[in-house]
């Protein structure tokens, strides 16, 4: 009989690969800092592959909401979610590495007179990188944020999705086809908001507001509640599998504009992605696909240090190195790997220890404050058994 663990680790490979596929498109998307984009932005073949961060970062809200909605189904089922435990542990889960880096850059800003961002800058930078809110910093105040860690607005984005997502399946939590006709309502609203919002706003506000992107992230939820009302293992999923991978490169070409990506570019780009997540994780596990491609998947692993880290030493780079631009690119892509090698071995590694902990478990079977209630009246037994006179008034208050 096979390992259920290492089952739904082969199942998942392909969203990993995915994410690798995404954060190279956002690293290439932010290589302007160090190289010359001329030669690029005047090749209609070439210019997509390095101007489609914003597509990359669909790629992951789509991920981001199928696997949001396993977290808060597993193990029992939405209607014994825990909603207060999901958001713990996400917060763990991101926040270790931004803190860090968000440390680092802040003792680099202190000492560095390359860095012209000023205290009050740093300050107000740092508190919305903090609280998950950057995006709507920089949506009317651009030019007093740091420009290194502009791309933070995703990882608020995806947090405020998530809060979101987390308190409607919470209230529905009892009633699946409701959630699912919910989301589907949701998520065309948010459809129809991005091209109003399109319409009527600046593209910057449209392109870092909240309800303008998080419509992958409620489509990847969608799918994920979907899933179960699917066939499995069909053999539909054989063709859907590598024919949605394989239409992601003409998808990627037509969001190539703004307008495009903002309009129906964008909104069947994420389809696709649903479609493709779906179907290669209702492949059977030994099942080969491309995005399940070893070397995807361990940057798929590696992509929130990856992301988090990139573009801050992007920018070092560029303030520090007078050299040609490839050797900048060189040192930038050699120094994000390093960093982001060291951030996995002594951050992530202890991350996720503490969220394989036993005690994430027990809190979510037994609920959150039964948890924390049950382990006091445990401390108090065993007080009331080492000491005699505590006992005795424990049981007189029907506690021992």
């Amino acid at each position: 009989m096979s390992d259920p663990g290492l089952t739904s680790r082969r199942r998942l490979a392909p969203l990993d690969g995915l994410r690798g596929i995404a954060i190279l498109l956002v690293v290439m998307s932010h290589g302007w800092v160090m190289w010359p984009m001329g030669f690029i932005d005047t090749h209609a073949w070439l210019r997509p592959f390095f101007r489609s961060g914003n597509s990359a970062v669909t790629v992951f809200l789509v991920v981001s909401g199928f696997l949001s909605y396993r977290a808060l189904s597993s193990p029992n089922g939405l209607s014994r979610m825990q909603p207060m435990l999901s958001v713990a542990r996400r917060i763990i889960r991101v926040g270790p590495t931004l803190w860090a880096m968000l440390t680092v850059l802040l003792v680099v800003a202190a000492v560095d007179q390359t860095d012209k961002a000023t205290k009050d800058t740093n300050g107000r930078s740092i508190w919305h990188a903090l609280t998950y809110t950057y995006n709507w910093l920089i949506q009317g105040d651009l030019l007093e944020t740091r420009p290194d860690l502009g791309h933070l607005w995703y990882l608020s984005v995806d947090m405020q999705a998530f809060l979101l997502f987390a308190l409607v399946a919470f209230v529905l939590r009892r009633r699946p086809l409701g959630l699912v006709a919910a989301l589907a309502c949701w998520y065309l609203l948010l459809v129809w908001w991005r091209f109003h919002s399109f319409e009527t706003e600046s593209i910057w506000v449209s392109l870092n507001r909240t309800t303008t992107r998080m419509d992958a992230f409620i489509l990847g939820a969608l799918a994920a509640a979907l899933v179960g009302w699917l066939p499995r293992e069909h053999q539909i999923w054989r063709v859907l599998a590598p024919g949605t991978l394989v239409a992601l490169v003409p998808i990627l070409v037509w969001c190539d504009t703004d307008a495009s990506f903002m309009r129906w570019g964008g909104t069947v780009l994420a389809l696709i992605v649903a479609v493709h997540i779906v179907a290669s994780t209702s492949l059977p596990p030994g099942h080969w696909q491309v995005s399940a491609n070893p070397m995807l998947v361990r940057l798929g692993s590696m992509s929130l240090v990856l992301y988090i880290w990139h573009y801050p030493i992007f920018y070092f780079v560029r303030r520090h190195a007078e050299w040609p631009w490839g050797w900048q690119v060189l040192v930038g892509l050699i120094t994000t790997w390093v960093v982001a090698r060291a951030c996995e071995l002594l951050i992530e590694g202890r991350v996720t220890r503490v969220l394989a902990h036993p005690s994430w478990a027990r809190a979510r079977s037994e609920g959150l404050l039964h948890f924390g209630l049950g382990a006091a009246h445990q401390r108090l037994r065993q007080a009331g058994a080492e000491h005699p006179t505590v006992g005795r008034m424990l049981r007189r208050d029907g506690v021992g």
